[in-house]
């Protein structure tokens, strides 16, 4: 994907009748931003499948098995982090080099500040008395 925008910017660049600022706006707001809220919503209500059969369970059993009888194939998610941050970078890197509007910039921050509260570990480190003194 990144060698496929280079293209199409560098040819936007090339062209004289072309607002490169316009393009990269129109990449980012028309392909990015709803691939990234898409799989970000898709993520949040994904179904877990076996790896075995292809039975699709709502919840993930506790186990971490398929429920049929006859199987022992483990449980999977079916939309991956990678898939929800696969453009948040590249988008970052339009906005910044390009300059974009304010409005598409901010917008792209709350975004990646709603994967950030998704994916990132907010686990707090136990601190033990010293580390007041």
């Amino acid at each position: 994907m990144q060698e496929k925008l280079d293209a199409q910017l560098a040819l936007a660049e090339a062209s004289r009748c072309v607002d490169e600022r316009r393009v990269a706006s129109l990449v980012v707001e028309k392909h990015f931003f709803p691939d990234i809220i898409g799989n970000l919503t898709a993520f949040s209500r994904q179904q877990f499948i076996c790896g075995a059969c292809g039975m699709k369970h709502r919840r993930a059993p506790s186990s971490g098995r398929c429920l049929r009888d006859d199987c022992p194939g483990g449980v999977r998610l079916t939309v991956y982090e990678g898939m929800v941050t696969k453009y948040v970078d590249m988008a970052t890197e339009l906005a910044e080099s390009y300059s974009l509007r304010p409005y598409t910039q901010q917008r792209l921050s709350m975004l990646s500040k709603r994967i950030d509260a998704l994916f990132l570990d907010d686990k707090e480190e136990q601190v033990t008395l010293d580390d007041y003194f």
